[in-house]
């Protein structure tokens, strides 16, 4: 939870791989942590993980760390 109120703005930008948002749960990566999903979800905690770290090198394009969990999650990975 901690990163997600450091990086709040990245994201509520990036799409969760966890499903949440395809039933309707939740609009971005960042839902899962204004309620208690992101607790439990081992993908909701290392997107998280993710984009902090992306964004403390120097990414500053949502898609540019959207691409690195796509690699990782997506549909083909």
């Amino acid at each position: 939870y901690w990163i997600a109120t450091q990086i709040p703005g990245m994201m509520n930008q990036l799409y969760c791989w966890c499903g949440c948002e395809n039933s309707g749960q939740h609009r971005s990566s960042l839902a899962c942590f204004e309620d208690r999903m992101g607790e439990d979800c081992d993908i909701c905690q290392e997107t998280a993980e993710i984009a902090f770290a992306m964004v403390r090198r120097g990414a500053a394009q949502p898609a540019t760390i959207q691409a690195a969990l796509d690699r990782k999650w997506g549909p083909g990975r």
